[in-house]
């Protein structure tokens, strides 16, 4: 919930449409306190400038030289095998870009996307130290917040409609996939005009 502009701009990208890093951390802590109301959810252990982004927003000549300065919390994230369309992924970049910020190159030019990953059909996450399993439907607001919430769960499914079905060759069946994966929580995540979209009616 946003209770002022001031707010707003603290918690979102000026030239994107997406969370900035204290909007999407402050979105992960609303979710696993809903969802896991007696997990602590992970602390920062450091806040750097990575790099800078120019996003959605600066599509034309009265936008073009907007940007972003590219902040980003680091966490101790559990160790976690992450497969996307069924092979082996690092989900985005994020490490390597916070190394390379760490040695002194925080002026890179990076995207949401490929800082956190970008938008894929099915994203499996296994951390042997969570417990229980999540299924997740959303779109690029998920990317931000998929590991951290991957951090408290054994399993984590993370499903975009928009591409599901190119990416597996099959349409997506809601009641299968909870049986067959043994779901425990299911989360949709997302901007509303995006559940209105063909794969969802």
């Amino acid at each position: 919930q946003i209770s002022s502009f001031e707010e707003y701009k603290n918690y979102n990208m000026k030239s994107d449409h997406h969370w900035s890093y204290k909007g999407s951390y402050a979105g992960y802590c609303d979710i696993i306190s809903m969802l896991k109301p007696y997990d602590n959810p992970l602390e920062p252990i450091d806040e750097l400038k990575v790099g800078y982004t120019k996003g959605s927003f600066t599509k034309n000549e009265k936008t073009a030289n907007f940007k972003d300065d590219f902040y980003a919390y680091e966490f101790d994230f559990p160790q976690m095998e992450v497969s996307v369309g069924g092979k082996p992924s690092t989900l985005g970049d994020e490490a390597k870009y916070i190394a390379a910020a760490r040695e002194g190159k925080d002026n890179q030019y990076l995207l949401y996307g490929g800082f956190y990953g970008g938008d894929m059909g099915e994203v499996v996450l296994h951390n042997p130290s969570g417990s229980g399993s999540l299924l997740m439907f959303g779109n690029s607001y998920d990317n931000a917040v998929i590991k951290l919430l991957a951090s408290h769960y054994e399993y984590t499914y993370s499903i975009d409609l928009r591409y599901y079905k190119n990416v597996t060759g099959k349409n997506f069946s809601f009641e299968d996939y909870v049986s067959n994966h043994q779901i425990d929580d299911v989360l949709a995540l997302g901007n509303a005009y995006y559940y209105l979209q063909a794969p969802f009616i």
